[in-house]
């Protein structure tokens, strides 16, 4: 699949994207998020394709209502910690709600591709969020910049619009229905939904030892 550059200013991608998941943040957790459905019931597939450790520092990025984050919370103990990151405060509330004030968990509200940590990570995790990046490729290698030498990365995007029904026509009656919502010349939704591309994408941030695996959900 072709990458080709958005042709949208940052900014103004940015804020339509937070404006969106400001208002959609309530519903998405209501009705999909919070009942591990669909495509949440890949997670614990997703998480364990990489070594995650009790005492391990994890930062889930683009991490929304905190489905990932909830099932992070059984695999390390009090001496790991959990980092969620996500531009929608919206989002991060119902987090932080879900997870509630546990000591080791700590929520930023801050952009993918210049939130920085001084604390390095040791894993990084990234569910159905990297096709929302205005600039995938600088988000990810600023994932691999806080990593620790030999970290890992585990990211899930769906398939293709024509492959999988439940993003296909949630995103065509969203562009029908609700014209703004994906503002003209954004990047495309489903840019990373081939394995070819997905695999480029991991491997040009610095990532080695890269494995694709393709999964099979119900909804």
């Amino acid at each position: 699949m072709d990458q080709e550059k958005p042709q949208i200013s940052p900014l103004r991608y940015r804020i339509s994207n937070i404006n969106a998941w400001n208002e959609v943040a309530p519903r998405y957790h209501k009705k999909w998020a919070r009942h591990r459905v669909g495509p949440f019931g890949c997670t614990d597939a997703m998480l364990d394709m990489v070594d995650i450790r009790n005492d391990h520092t994890i930062l889930d990025m683009a991490c929304g209502t905190g489905a990932v984050i909830a099932r992070l919370l059984k695999r390390i103990d009090s001496t790991g910690r959990i980092i969620g990151v996500d531009s929608s405060i919206k989002a991060l509330n119902i987090a932080q709600g879900r997870t509630g004030l546990v000591p080791n968990v700590d929520y930023i509200r801050g952009d993918s591709e210049s939130v920085w940590l001084a604390q390095k990570i040791n894993v990084a995790t990234c569910q159905f969020g990297i096709f929302f990046f205005y600039d995938a490729p600088a988000a990810l290698r600023n994932l691999y910049d806080m990593t620790t030498k030999g970290g890992g990365l585990a990211i899930s995007v769906h398939g293709t619009l024509d492959e999988v029904p439940y993003h296909g026509c949630m995103i065509r009656a969203a562009n029908r229905f609700i014209p703004d919502y994906v503002s003209a010349g954004a990047p495309a939704l489903d840019r990373y939904s081939d394995r070819e591309s997905l695999y480029e994408v991991v491997r040009d941030a610095g990532y080695r030892n890269i494995a694709v695996q393709k999964m099979t959900y119900r909804y």
